[in-house]
């Protein structure tokens, strides 16, 4: 199945590649403009030379030399204060404590051997 079907492409491809292409050459029109194109000067110029015409702080060189554009700016900004007030408010409280009455504890050995 697949082989017939590459064969009937490539019929086809070959059927109609031979096409005539037919050319009127009594209609055929040539114009000649005699111009000659010649440099007035050489010059180079390079990113960096036009963008140290622009603002730089938006603009980053990266260790790939490769310039990064950067812009950061304050969309919207709010405090706290313009959606709920919190009035000051002071609190006083005195408490007592009562002395801690602790059992005698009893003495603490450690021995530590060297082997």
């Amino acid at each position: 199945m697949k082989k017939t079907l590459l064969i009937c492409a490539i019929g086809m491809g070959i059927v109609t590649s031979c096409l005539k292409d037919e050319y009127d050459f009594e209609n055929l029109t040539v114009a000649l403009s005699p111009e000659i194109a010649v440099p007035l000067t050489y010059t180079s110029i390079e990113a960096s030379d036009v963008l140290s015409l622009v603002d730089s702080t938006m603009l980053k060189e990266n260790n790939n030399n490769l310039l990064e554009f950067v812009y950061s700016d304050t969309v919207y900004s709010v405090t706290l204060n313009e959606f709920i007030d919190i009035p000051d408010k002071s609190v006083n409280y005195n408490f007592n404590l009562s002395p801690i009455a602790l059992d005698d504890i009893s003495a603490l050995t450690t021995t530590i051997r060297l082997d």
